[in-house]
């Protein structure tokens, strides 16, 4: 070993000047920038930086600065020649004594390496299809991170494949797209595949790349990409079979809008073929598997398989709306009959309805009831908000079914049977008012000279136009007789009639319990009273009513169907009672400024104890916060200088509104609730709701009581009384007051109300001292 350096450290300045000098000069000098000039050729061949990128990651290109720096500076320490510091020992020191002169040789030999090795490099770089290898062998070692940086990459090669038109390129390429697609959807049977975002930008780039490409007879190249996920030949078997994802739905949904908006319908043709084998192959109808005891055993997978089917046509049907939208009537039409020949090859429909009943059904199954459904899965170019994105989707797929209808309506010759509806109003009614929007667009449709020509049924359509019309309206009366029978035939929902009676009670008590807490002066009880009903006519109030509000099938809601007779007799006893101020008592009436209306109260000079004040439609809280008066209110009971104020709402009569009627207590009204008639109670057969007040309800359903339909269609103008119902509440309520009942009415003066001056407070006199 010591001879060995005695031997290199005699020679070592040959080697340095022959050998490990010039070669790192050399190396620094022209291997060096040929690199830097390879990166740029490299932009040059594919225009793309981000290849750049990778090759100066590449570990060759990393180990060959890394040497180049590493022989620089160990030829910088061997010109130093920097002494041994220390004895390490005999053999130690002559490694450390000749350190430098080692160092720079390997790093010379080093450097020779990486130097080939770049050059290889650069000469795979230049060759697409060895470097096609190269970044596909990287991809696979690669981690999660570095794996999009190489996927890039690799899409690169791919835009230069087709620019160039290699076809040779165009196959190694398809083969590692399709095998990658293909590892997503591995081992993923039933469940649903969202491949990573790079993948479908890659791809969406690539579909661009082939849109502005010049199409030549034969090529590779004639075909789309985005048919990789639905491609039977490489994803799909019976035994591996993956859900396709809203994110791929979206994905072919820009590539089919993106090859339609650059004139390559050839790409849609090959797309379309695609979808076709896919929905008979992929995406076959589960038959149901029962055991012994006739239950489904698989019943999760063909459910799971019918949301499929309906997820892919839905998809489909949406795109040819999308097309309807745009006036590409011939493209549709071409796409029809590229159907019809796969359907009439495997006798099955799929993607298109085969019979005009199939038609009519899928348009019955367009509109969904949660708001933007389809926006949220496909978004159309010239369309900016949300629901103008939804409005026109929908509208394109219904002008879509409908000239599919008219095309299939001349083709199809075979009868039409009534539409398999449940019985379900609220069903029945919504597939009414959708064919009736059927029939709205055929119209229009019919009238669209440019898509029946488009479709080749003008002259056909123009000899019979009134036949698909008549049938969907034919359709449209069996729908209504379907929802009159219903309405006719149904009972009166049990929980509901309760509801109202409930509810009736309620509403007639609280009313009831406030004016017997006021008004129920007994000293008008006495035989010198005078009285007047609260309730003008019959002492029950009825009202005919749709028997839907009532029913257990309803296809709307109703609001307040329990209470609404109750409240308006309520409404009725509002108006009423104040009335008995005017007509039952001897009134002295004075008509006063808001400043004097108090100070008349104070001018009659009366204690509280003795007497009361009725409030009619004035707004005491209007005087109270503006001080007019010395007023008081605890918890919502007002009294004036101790004198208590009963307070009413404002009636619809004039004369009584906005005033003050003054009066002693026993001057009170009464009021007394009469039992009704037996007479009434049967002809109604009126049920008992509340017994101390008298209070009576009932439903009378009028399809099942021909006796009172009769009555009433006598009195009445309405027809069809069959769909209606009687309302009956019963209540028989009436004030009393003594004959010689007096009462002060102070009205507030209104310029708009009144004619004249207001009264002066001098003019009030106390009637009861004179």
């Amino acid at each position: 070993m010591q001879s060995f350096f005695e031997r290199l450290s005699s020679n070592y300045v040959d080697i340095v000047s022959t050998f490990a000098i010039p070669m790192i000069i050399g190396i620094f000098a022209l291997a060096f920038p040929l690199l830097f000039q390879t990166a740029s050729r490299i932009d040059d061949k594919y225009n793309s930086t981000l290849l750049i990128k990778v090759f100066r990651k590449d570990c060759i290109c990393r180990w060959f600065i890394t040497s180049l720096l590493s022989a620089i500076i160990c030829c910088v320490l061997w010109v130093f020649q920097l002494p041994r510091l220390i004895d390490c020992g005999k053999i130690v020191n002559i490694f450390v004594d000749n350190s430098a002169l080692i160092l720079l040789i390997f790093s010379t030999i080093f450097l020779v390496i990486t130097t080939i090795l770049s050059m290889r490099l650069m000469y795979i770089y230049y060759m697409p299809e060895k470097l096609l290898q190269r970044m596909i062998k990287q991809y696979h070692k690669a981690n999660s991170v570095q794996k999009e940086l190489y996927f890039y990459a690799i899409s690169k090669i791919l835009f230069y494949s087709i620019k160039k038109e290699d076809e040779q390129l165009a196959r190694e390429l398809q083969s590692f797209f399709y095998k990658e697609a293909f590892s997503y959807r591995n081992n993923k049977k039933n469940e649903e595949v969202v491949y990573p975002s790079y993948f479908y930008e890659v791809l969406f780039d690539a579909n661009e790349c082939l849109c502005q490409r010049e199409r030549r007879s034969i090529s590779l190249y004639n075909n789309s990409f985005y048919h990789f996920f639905i491609d039977e030949d490489y994803f799909i078997s019976k035994s591996q079979h993956a859900i396709i994802s809203d994110d791929t739905y979206k994905f072919l949904w820009r590539c089919l809008i993106q090859s339609v908006l650059h004139k390559k319908e050839d790409f849609v043709f090959s797309y379309w073929r695609k979808a076709h084998q896919y929905m008979d192959f992929s995406l076959n109808i589960i038959e149901p598997e029962y055991d012994n005891n006739g239950n489904v055993l698989n019943q999760y997978y063909v459910n799971i398989r019918q949301k499929e089917r309906k997820k892919f046509i839905e998809f489909h049907d949406a795109f040819r709306g999308w097309l309807m939208l745009k006036g590409e009537y011939m493209l549709v039409n071409k796409l029809n009959r590229l159907s019809f020949q796969y359907t009439q090859m495997l006798e099955r429909y799929n993607i298109v309805p085969f019979t005009k009943l199939e038609a009519i059904k899928r348009f019955l199954k367009i509109e969904h009831e949660y708001p933007f459904y389809y926006v949220r899965k496909y978004n159309i170019p010239d369309f900016y908000s949300l629901s103008e994105t939804n409005d026109a989707i929908q509208r394109g797929i219904k002008r879509y079914i409908a000239v599919h209808y008219l095309c299939r309506y001349y083709a199809d010759t075979s009868s039409i049977a009534p539409l398999d509806i449940s019985k379900s109003l609220c069903e029945i009614s919504s597939c009414k008012e959708k064919l009736e929007n059927l029939k709205k667009i055929l119209l229009e449709m019919m009238d669209d000279k440019k898509c029946l020509k488009s479709f080749d049924i003008k002259n056909i359509v123009e000899n019979n136009r009134k036949g698909p019309v008549e049938l969907i309206d034919r359709l449209i009366n069996e729908l209504e007789q379907s929802y009159s029978k219903i309405i006719e035939e149904q009972s009166i929902d049990t929980e509901k009639s309760n509801q109202l009676k409930e509810s009736t009670k309620l509403v007639l008590c609280k009313q009831f319990d406030f004016f017997n807490k006021v008004f129920n002066n007994t000293n008008s009880a006495d035989k010198s009273y005078i009285s007047m009903p609260l309730l003008r006519g019959e002492p029950y109030r009825y009202g005919i009513v749709e028997k839907m509000v009532f029913a257990t099938e309803q296809d709307i809601g109703f609001i307040n169907y329990d209470r609404i007779f109750a409240d308006s007799i309520v409404n009725e006893f509002r108006n009423n009672l104040p009335k008995v101020f005017r007509l039952l008592y001897e009134v002295n009436c004075f008509v006063l400024s808001e400043n004097d209306l108090f100070n008349a109260i104070d001018k009659l000079h009366i204690k509280g104890h003795s007497y009361t004040i009725i409030s009619v439609g004035v707004n005491l809280r209007y005087y109270d916060a503006f001080k007019f008066g010395n007023l008081e209110n605890y918890e919502d009971i007002w009294k004036y200088k101790g004198i208590p104020i009963v307070e009413l709402e404002r009636t619809q009569v004039d004369s009584v509104n906005k005033s003050f009627f003054i009066m002693r207590n026993e001057d009170l009204p009464c009021v007394v609730h009469n039992d009704l008639s037996e007479d009434i109670k049967n002809e109604y057969a009126l049920t008992l709701v509340d017994d101390k007040y008298h209070i009576y309800a009932n439903i009378i359903d009028l399809y099942r009581s021909l006796e009172m339909k009769n009555k009433i269609m006598r009195s009445g103008s309405i027809k069809d009384l069959d769909k209606y119902v009687l309302v009956c509440v019963g209540v028989n309520p009436e004030v009393r007051c003594n004959k010689n009942a007096k009462c002060i009415q102070l009205r507030v003066f209104s310029q708009f109300d009144n004619i004249g001056n207001p009264d002066k407070v001098e003019d009030v006199k106390n009637i009861w001292s004179e």
